[in-house]
């Protein structure tokens, strides 16, 4: 088999007169992944994540949470951690997620929890709200 390409193995390589040479970059591209089905990732991602049913408040636990509003509103810039539910952008249902930080103002007009990192959350969201303040008070 290697008597065959004995006369051509020592020949220099071809360069075209006609075509330039192909940089690297280019070549490289011919043989970049392709993509058929463009987004598909993204979909596979959002359908495979989990989501819940936001549960509703009795009236005994929405008088709790506006009972604890209503004492860190005494209070300047006390240090919380909220339990809220945030609706999912894409699908049905959200998650239960949770905040920790200082607040800036509790604001009863718009229904909102305003934090000093200008991050808020509605009061409709709330599940729970946890803090230090609330240690001198039996609920």
């Amino acid at each position: 088999m290697e008597e065959k390409y004995l006369k051509i193995i020592a020949l220099p390589h071809h360069e075209s007169k006609t075509h330039k040479k192909m940089d690297r970059l280019k070549r490289a591209a011919q043989f970049a992944p392709f993509a058929a089905l463009t987004g598909f990732d993204q979909a596979i991602i959002e359908t495979s994540k989990l989501t819940h049913i936001e549960k509703e408040h009795m009236e005994d636990k929405k008088e709790l949470i506006n009972q604890k509003l209503e004492i860190l509103n005494k209070y300047k810039n006390p240090k919380v951690k909220v339990i809220y539910f945030e609706d999912d952008k894409n699908k049905e249902g959200g998650n239960y997620l949770i905040k920790i930080g200082k607040i800036k103002r509790i604001d009863p007009d718009n229904h909102k929890i305003i934090f000093i990192d200008q991050s808020f959350i509605s009061f409709n969201k709330l599940f729970d709200i946890e803090s230090d303040v609330f240690d001198d008070f039996t609920f």
